[in-house]
């Protein structure tokens, strides 16, 4: 901390206001709502990690998904908070008569080849009511961001997650969307 030094600080004054951030809507560009994995760390795990590991990892993070990745850190697909609170883990745990302490990851995650992706060249572009139609057509409350780099390869980009669009659309995170066929529908569903 040699390189630090502090910087001025007083009191806090007695007129200060709480400034509130707008709430975006479904018009807002689609990349305010992505968590953009070049300006926030992507939260990974093993594939033979414990349900309950995953989920305090996903409580100590601040995160509710978590990409599951082998040992040279290929994407082997998503476990979700939902997933693991689900009523899967009490069949799973009935079925294989395991404890719920003995169920992992790999058990409840949704496998690399069920995982949607966009491409970030039409992300640019979109906007979250478009972001929203695409989770509600696929039926599923992520979807993978990705982008193809200079020299042919594609890097995983981004994630577009249900609720956090929710809450940065200040609805509530419990709220079930059902399938709406037209833009308005889903707008009407949001507000």
């Amino acid at each position: 901390m040699a390189d630090y030094s502090p910087r001025h600080h007083a009191p806090l004054p007695d007129n200060t206001a709480l400034l509130r951030l707008n709430v975006l809507t479904p018009k807002d560009a689609a990349l305010m709502v992505m968590t953009d994995f070049e300006k926030i760390k992507v939260e990974t795990i093993g594939l033979n990690v414990s349900i309950d590991q995953a989920l305090e990892k996903m409580k100590y993070t601040g995160v509710r998904s978590l990409l599951v990745v082998d040992d040279n850190e290929a994407i082997l697909g998503l476990v979700t908070s939902y997933a693991i609170q689900s009523e899967k883990t009490i069949t799973i745990a009935e079925s294989a008569r395991l404890k719920h302490a003995d169920i992992s990851v790999e058990m409840v995650m949704t496998p690399k080849g069920e995982l949607q992706v966009m491409e970030m060249m039409s992300v640019r572009d979109a906007s979250i009511g478009h972001i929203v139609a695409t989770l509600i057509e696929i039926e599923r409350q992520h979807i993978l961001v990705v982008e193809h780099t200079d020299n042919d390869e594609v890097k995983l980009r981004g994630m577009f997650s249900m609720s956090q669009i929710r809450k940065q659309l200040g609805q509530q995170p419990g709220l079930e969307l059902t399938p709406a066929h037209t833009l308005a529908e889903v707008v009407h569903e949001l507000a």
